[in-house]
């Protein structure tokens, strides 16, 4: 008797992965989910004739409400150097990119640009707890609903004071002629290319592995290897975690009650790092910021930098500092000369919109103003 043979199973053939479009238009169903792509290409076809005059090789910023409208109004005397239509498109442009992300601040090679700093260091809303949430923690933890409300509280206004001093070192660091000089060498090896699949910071050193590589170093040759390591050079050396686009470079904060080997994955493993036991008690006679002023200073020095730390990026009496501001008004200037070029009186206009905007005074604005037109643009 002869044996039957099992059935002959049907083949069945993988599905293909979905196209662009078909993938943008699934996910565009799914509530809650922002999909980048096929939200900007909306964008792009509601306000076809701005979009169309879009560079996506420079980076695109939002303009604040207050600058737009502005740049919009007019008098008998003065004119408008954003026309009505131009004007909605901004104000849209703004909108649409905070709504997507709050921490978005425009656009570059068709991405988001993910600026947390900005947005964190001028706007401070307090995180609102659930009752029911507030109460889960008092009973898990023994502390009162109001204790973890304060301690929640502090934990946000510490984080915007530390968001608030970053800003300000970026101010300095793109007013800074070593940074500038080393950030210039840095973009003359970079490509476009080089930009896809890096987080939330389009430019980023990969991160170090347990074996103490960077992920990704053995596959990298060539010219490619040469950006990362300099990148990854000139983060070390500036405390930075990457760069947003080449006007935004993203500062590595504090790291506190960390880990000693995370520290050293974060920032390197040559990074110097404090340690006191549990039951050591520091002297009072021991003047600790002192120390590590002087350590901080001297850090600096073996890097080529003097003059650290630097005092002045922290805000005074709940205002941004000098520098912040600086920063703030060179991304407006920045977006209003990439729209509208330089003609004729809106200069005044501008700084008039600035002072406004940044709660200065006038002549404090032109003063940023003459300091913005001494810095030079990578883009």
């Amino acid at each position: 008797m002869s044996k039957q043979r099992p059935a002959k199973q049907p083949q069945v053939r993988s599905a293909e992965p979905p196209s662009k479009g078909r993938l943008n238009e699934l996910l565009s169903r799914v509530p809650g989910i922002h999909n980048w792509n096929a939200e900007w290409e909306s964008f792009q076809s509601d306000w076809r004739e701005w979009s169309s005059r879009l560079d996506a090789k420079l980076s695109t910023y939002c303009l604040p409400d207050p600058i737009i409208k502005h740049l919009r109004a007019s008098t008998p005397s003065r004119p408008t150097f954003l026309s009505a239509e131009d004007a909605d498109a901004e104000l849209a442009f703004t909108s649409f990119c905070h709504e997507f992300n709050p921490q978005c601040v425009g656009v570059w090679l068709n991405h988001p640009i993910n600026f947390p700093v900005l947005n964190n260091a001028v706007e401070t809303p307090m995180s609102n707890i659930p009752n029911d949430l507030a109460a889960h923690w008092a009973a898990s933890t023994g502390k009162s609903e109001q204790l973890i409300r304060k301690q929640v509280r502090d934990a946000e206004k510490n984080l915007n004071r530390t968001n608030q001093q970053l800003l300000g070192y970026c101010g300095w660091l793109m007013s800074d002629d070593d940074f500038r000089h080393d950030l210039s060498q840095l973009r003359n090896l970079w490509k476009p290319s080089d930009n896809q699949g890096s987080g939330i910071g389009l430019l980023k050193p990969p991160t170090i592995g347990p074996d103490r590589r960077r992920s990704g170093a053995r596959k990298l040759s060539g010219r490619k290897a040469q950006f990362w390591e300099a990148l990854d050079n000139l983060c070390r050396k500036w405390s930075l975690c990457g760069f947003a686009t080449w006007d935004l470079p993203l500062p590595q904060g504090p790291l506190e009650s960390l880990p000693v080997e995370l520290v050293a994955r974060i920032r390197g493993p040559e990074v110097i790092v404090d340690h006191f036991p549990p039951f050591f008690d520091i002297p009072s006679s021991v003047d600790l910021r002192k120390q590590t002023r002087d350590r901080q200073a001297n850090d600096g020095k073996l890097q080529g930098i003097h003059g650290l730390p630097i005092t002045n990026t922290s805000p005074r009496a709940g205002n941004l500092s000098e520098w912040a501001n600086l920063f703030r008004a060179y991304l407006i200037e920045h977006a209003v000369e990439q729209r509208c070029g330089r003609p004729r009186g809106i200069v005044s206009r501008l700084v008039e919109g600035m002072s406004k905007y940044l709660n200065i005074g006038t002549e404090r604005g032109w003063q940023l103003h003459q300091r913005c037109r001494r810095l030079p643009r990578l883009q």
